[in-house]
């Protein structure tokens, strides 16, 4: 039965990949080629690991994540390896911030070490509704890097959640993997943007008690498969 889930989860996300590539493909500016600096990071990861010996690193995986035992593995493997405690989150990426904030908040406060967590995507808006409404596991975290998490929402989540088909397709087989609506619906712009500024204190208290560093990324989409090119 978790088989044939994991396998629904799948194709309902390469559904939902295919139904924005319209937006997907809109034409955005381009970024600075940060290549260099990556690979000089990765040569540098023995003082990398050496430091985070000292902390817990802790995972927490975006929306649809549930279908990809890997999520996370390269990270994971790269810590046992260099003998680094580290964990991702057993949470359910299909329910909604609110009912995974307890889940990380409890994997934060049984760590026996500081804390550094790590986000994807709508991992992140799980993890600040945990720092917005368990404020003493703040102390403990000595380090956030949420990745592409779309705090102030998501344009693609609005494509699929305003479309009548989409969100009815998206309704039952959130349901029917165990979710609900309430994940997807926290992602949208409508939703994030007031929680962001409803929150606005709790969020500047997380910030200046947890470092934090926010990271954003994008494919270059000057070269788009879908148009003529000049």
């Amino acid at each position: 039965m978790q088989t044939l889930i994991k396998i629904g989860k799948l194709i309902f996300t390469a559904v939902l990949a295919v139904s924005v590539l319209p937006v997907l493909y809109a034409k955005q500016p381009a970024g600075p080629d940060l290549s260099d600096k990556y690979k000089a990071a990765l040569a540098s990861s023995q003082k990398i690991a050496d430091k985070a010996n000292r902390y817990k690193l802790i995972f927490v995986r975006g929306f649809l994540s549930d279908a990809r035992d890997d999520y996370f593995g390269d990270q994971l493997k790269w810590a046992k390896e260099n003998s680094i405690d580290a964990l991702r989150v057993n949470i359910e990426s299909e329910d909604s911030p609110a009912q995974n904030a307890g889940i990380i908040t409890e994997a934060i406060r049984q760590s026996d070490k500081p804390v550094i967590l790590i986000t994807h995507s709508k991992g992140g808006l799980d993890s600040l509704e945990a720092f917005i409404k368990n404020p003493a596991i703040r102390s403990k975290v000595k380090g956030w890097l949420p990745l592409q998490g779309p705090f102030y929402g998501s344009p693609l989540a609005d494509h699929f959640y305003e479309r009548p088909v989409l969100h009815g397709s998206a309704s039952l087989m959130l349901s029917i993997f165990g979710g609900n609506m309430g994940s997807l619906s926290s992602l949208r712009v409508a939703i994030r943007t007031p929680y962001m500024k409803r929150n606005e204190a709790e969020i500047a208290a997380t910030l200046a008690e947890v470092p934090t560093i926010s990271v954003a990324c994008w494919k270059d989409l000057r070269l788009n498969p879908l148009q003529p090119q000049q």
